[in-house]
């Protein structure tokens, strides 16, 4: 059996520091986020398989979903559990 390396991003917007960091702009006039430029760069490990978003199961994150459409990656979602 061949193993498989997978970057997974945990992506979420609700930070109490920066609100949606992932979603924020590195370059305004390319419109290039620094999600993007992470992806991007993972892309190019060549021993990196697969690149997988984590995200919360939430409305605030659903973004993300747009994300993950246009770079061609794979969806992992998440449940909130309250403690």
């Amino acid at each position: 059996m061949k193993k498989k390396l997978v970057a997974i991003l945990a992506c979420r917007n609700n930070s109490s520091r920066l609100y949606a960091k992932p979603l924020q702009f590195l370059d305004i006039d390319k419109k290039v986020t620094v999600i993007d430029h992470i992806i991007k760069n993972l892309k190019k490990i060549k021993i990196i398989n697969e690149i997988v978003l984590a995200i919360a199961d939430s409305k605030e994150n659903i973004i993300y979903e747009n994300v993950a459409k246009k770079m061609v990656l794979d969806i992992f979602m998440v449940q909130k559990i309250m403690l």
